[in-house]
């Protein structure tokens, strides 16, 4: 889901996560996609592609001792 967040002024884009399994799960599957692409290519598109995929997956990377925000969303 994409949200504004007004108070910030950005657009920030919310996964639904069951937990940190659910992280984990997206990283390691992207992680496999990404290892089987051949970057040998001179396609500078599918490269600048790839920058973005691996930018998106740094986003779910966590800080070592940070404290995670977990928020309950269920009513």
């Amino acid at each position: 889901m994409i949200i504004y967040d007004s108070n910030e002024k950005q657009l920030k884009l919310e996964i639904p996560l069951k937990g940190i399994e659910d992280v984990t799960l997206y990283q390691n599957a992207l992680l496999r996609i990404l290892g089987r692409i051949n970057i040998e290519s001179n396609d500078k598109e599918l490269k600048e592609d790839l920058k973005t995929i691996y930018k998106l997956l740094a986003y779910t990377e966590m800080d070592q001792g940070s404290n995670a925000k977990i928020i309950n969303s269920e009513k």
